[in-house]
Formats: structure tokens, sequence, C-alpha cells
């Protein structure tokens, strides 16, 4: 079931991914891009409806998510956060909106110029930070909530409090890191099966080469991320990664060695060098990638959540304790 349910996230979290950095890279092609490029034109025509496309998937995979893993402390966590859901609903129709105009301009002027052209940037760069700034935080801080337990309304300064916490943030940042990533790898698969058609097409070769740009710098960057969330992470799902669970530490080796062979692929592609299924092959392992890392976290929270169960909250709380202690130090 847990690998189920990862695959499910997975799917959520890309399309959500191509919801909030889809748009970064139209905002890119709206700022930087010539209007009379073919490249340009297509990559960004596709991506706006693709964002738009992702929000609603990625909404309705989220309600199947919630679904999935409803129990009494996710009902607690979301009465607790009840203010904080509705707003994120308002900013999610907001960005709607944003990215269906955008998606509507780029058919209608693809070759739109001036003014026009920079004002539509600017609305797929605010849809982009808005989603990317109020969602990055909010699951992460429901997930603490609902381990934490407790009761009464959390206010935006408590949330705050959460949002600076070291384990929050190392996840929000790692969450931050993986859309930019995902939204790259779309334009490669976009890309290649353009390429599958027509292997001269110069445009869409132009397009995989951005999309490897776009995703190799953060694959970089999440090797230090990824270590920077582990040191965060209580030191009993620091247990179960190192040895502690034979399943999940195995997938986490498989997901490390996986995720240098992903960077490989898609510095491949960024210097223009991928065949078409490279390209391909660097899409299926990255979202292998993603699977095996939300496997090996819920198989970790779930282990954690189970000691608390068996032993009481006093155990646990002096094992994470101790974990904070040797950070501070």
């Amino acid at each position: 079931m847990d690998l189920v349910l990862a695959a499910i996230l997975a799917l959520h979290l890309y399309f959500v991914s191509i919801s909030a950095a889809g748009p970064l890279g139209v905002w890119w092609c709206d700022w930087w891009g010539r209007p009379d490029d073919e490249a340009v034109r297509r990559g960004a025509t596709w991506m706006a409806w693709m964002s738009l496309l992702a929000l609603f998937v990625g909404a309705i995979l989220g309600l199947v998510v919630g679904f999935l893993v409803w129990d009494d402390d996710f009902r607690n966590a979301l009465s607790r956060l009840h203010g904080k859901l509705a707003w994120g609903t308002l900013e999610w129709l907001f960005s709607l909106i944003l990215t269906a105009l955008v998606a509507w301009w780029w058919r209608k002027r693809p070759d739109a110029t001036g003014w026009p052209r920079r004002l539509r940037g600017l609305l797929s760069l605010l849809s982009a930070t808005n989603l990317l700034y109020h969602f990055s935080f909010l699951f992460f801080v429901m997930q603490k909530v609902a381990d934490e337990g407790g009761e009464g309304p959390i206010d935006a300064a408590r949330f705050r409090e959460y949002m600076a916490d070291g384990l929050i943030l190392a996840q929000a940042v790692h969450f931050l890191l993986a859309t930019w990533i995902l939204a790259g790898v779309t334009w490669m698969a976009v890309a290649a099966s353009w390429l599958r058609r027509d292997p001269e097409d110069k445009a869409a070769r132009r397009i995989a080469t951005w999309g490897g740009r776009w995703a190799v710098v953060p694959a970089v960057l999440q090797l230090v991320v990824g270590l920077w969330l582990v040191t965060q992470m209580p030191t009993l799902q620091q247990k179960v990664i190192m040895g502690g669970d034979l399943a999940a530490s195995l997938l986490f080796a498989l997901a490390v060695l996986l995720g240098l062979w992903m960077m490989h692929l898609l510095a491949m592609a960024a210097l223009g060098r991928a065949t078409p299924r490279k390209l391909r092959l660097a899409v299926v392992v990255t979202m292998v990638v993603l699977v095996s890392m939300l496997f090996v976290a819920r198989k970790t929270r779930a282990r954690r959540m189970a000691i608390l169960s068996a032993s009481g909250p006093s155990s646990v709380a002096s094992a994470d304790s101790e974990a904070s202690v040797r950070r501070v130090g």
C-alpha cells in the first residue's frame, strides 16, 4: 500500500510541480525569448496549457491522496489549519485565472511584442510565485501538525514559527528544487515526442536542451539539500534510512544511485547531446527517483509513528530531542 500511495503522491507532486514551476518557464520565454523564435513559441504555448491542465489534475490527485491518508490526526490537522486552507483555495483560484489567461494569450498572440509581452510574462511569474510560496510550506506544516497533535486553530504567527522549523524549511527547499527539475524534464519529454515524429525538428532539439539546462542545476543542488534534509530528520527516521528498515534503506540507496544517473542524463540533454531515447530515459529515471524517495519518506514517517504509538510520546520525544541536540552541537 505504501508503494501505491507513493506512486500516487509522485503523480500529485509531478502535476503540482508543473502547475507551479511551468509558468516560470513561460515567463522566461516572454522576457528573454524572441517573438519570432519557433522554439520559444512552441515551448511556451505548450507549457502554458500544460500548466493549466496540471492545476486541475494536481488538485484532483490531492483529494485522492487526502482520502487515502484520512485518519483522526489528519482530520485534526485540517481543522486546525482551516483558515490557511480556505485562503489557499482562493490562492489556487487566483493562479488558475492567471494561468488560463496566459495560456489563451499565448495561443492567440504568440508573436506579441513590447509591453503586452512583458505583462504576459509578469502574469506567469505571479501565478508561479503565488503557488510556490503558499503551497510549498502548507503541506509540510500540515504533516507536522498531524504528527504532533494538539488543539486549537493555528494563527499566522504560529504558522510562521512552523515555517522556520529546520525540518520544514529543508523539506520546502527540497520540494522547490524538485518542481524546477520536473518542469525541465517535462520540456524534455514533449521535445522527445516531437523528435520521434521528426528527427530533424530543430525547435524540438532546442526545447530539449532548455529542459536539460532547466533541470540539471537544481538536480545537483538536491544532493546538498538532501543531506541537509536527512540531518534535520528525527533520530528515529534517520535510523530507518540507515538500516532500520531493509526495504527503505535499499530503496534509499537505489534512489541515490539513480539520482546520479539522472544528473548524467540531464547534463547530456543540457549540452544538446541527448538522443530522443536518452530524453525518454531521463524522464523515466527521474520519475523512479521521485517515487522511491516518496516511498522512503512515507516508510520512515510510518515507522516513527508506529514506535510513538507503541512506546508512548515520551520515548520518541526523547529520541528526537537527542537529534536536535546533536544538530545544535
